[in-house]
């Protein structure tokens, strides 16, 4: 797939894990899929992987931050997030 704006190949991937009665099975969940698409990624040679995550979604954003993503916050309420594979 490519992005639009830059015509680089992207994947676009949505997760969206809610509390509740099964957040407990969910926990850790978020950094180990997005480990996952770390390594996936670096297999197939992607040179970034970039996303956007809701500011107030401090969770995922710590997650982020310990695999190396650079944060930037935007106007509307949500975080860039990128992390340079090369």
């Amino acid at each position: 797939m490519t992005h639009a704006a830059s015509r680089e190949p992207a994947l676009h991937i949505r997760v969206t894990i809610r509390s509740g009665e099964h957040a407990e099975l969910c926990k850790g969940l978020g950094y180990k899929l997005i480990d996952m698409v770390i390594g996936i990624a670096q297999e197939k040679g992607l040179e970034k992987i970039y996303g956007i995550v809701l500011t107030d979604n401090k969770a995922m954003l710590r997650i982020c931050q310990e695999l190396g993503f650079r944060l930037r916050d935007l106007a509307d309420g949500t975080t860039w997030v990128e992390l340079a594979l090369r």
